[in-house]
């Protein structure tokens, strides 16, 4: 019998994890994501896809007030998007972005939320509803701003429409 990878989800908060904990997830995320050029943001919770075999799948989220067009606004982000090798292509990040997406809308009472991306990976996320944004990005770098070469997506959580202009994140990027 072929274990089900959709079997629960668990989000927990960053400052309740214990510093294993956050090792393990730290490590996970290099494993996934080599360094490159940018200094990313840590989440504040995350998001795992649990089966019977322990962690499948994860998504890291935070929150943070950010800029569009010179207004601000709340958003969503989403960072780290994993699954463990064995169950890749078997639906776990979707279920994983989905959840994400309750979580942010229902208990974080967001209306939007970002993630950066390559272009390779931007498919799955525009099934999931995800569009790209327009305009720069710009986010804070140790040696000053920098502008995201890659793709940036929004996802709206609710009624209203993503604002149109350049995005500041106002901060490091997720």
């Amino acid at each position: 019998m072929v274990e089900n990878p959709l079997r629960s989800i668990r989000i927990q908060a960053v400052s309740y994890l214990s510093p294993l904990e956050v090792k393990a997830f730290e490590d996970w995320f290099r494993e996934d994501f080599p360094p490159n050029q940018f200094q990313w943001d840590k989440p504040s919770w995350y998001l795992t896809v649990n089966g019977q075999s322990g962690s499948i799948g994860r998504v890291g989220i935070l929150e943070r007030k950010i800029l569009v067009g010179g207004a601000p606004i709340r958003v969503g982000g989403i960072n780290g998007v994993a699954t463990r090798p064995h169950w890749r292509h078997r639906g776990v990040a979707s279920f994983a972005m989905r959840s994400a997406a309750e979580f942010m809308a229902t208990r974080l009472g967001l209306e939007h939320a970002l993630l950066l991306c390559s272009r390779q990976v931007s498919p799955l996320y525009a099934k999931l509803g995800w569009k790209p944004v327009d305009g720069p990005v710009s986010f804070a770098q140790p040696p000053g701003s920098a502008v995201y070469p890659g793709m940036t997506m929004v996802l709206e959580l609710g009624k209203s429409l993503f604002p149109v202009g350049p995005v500041d994140m106002c901060g490091l990027p997720w």
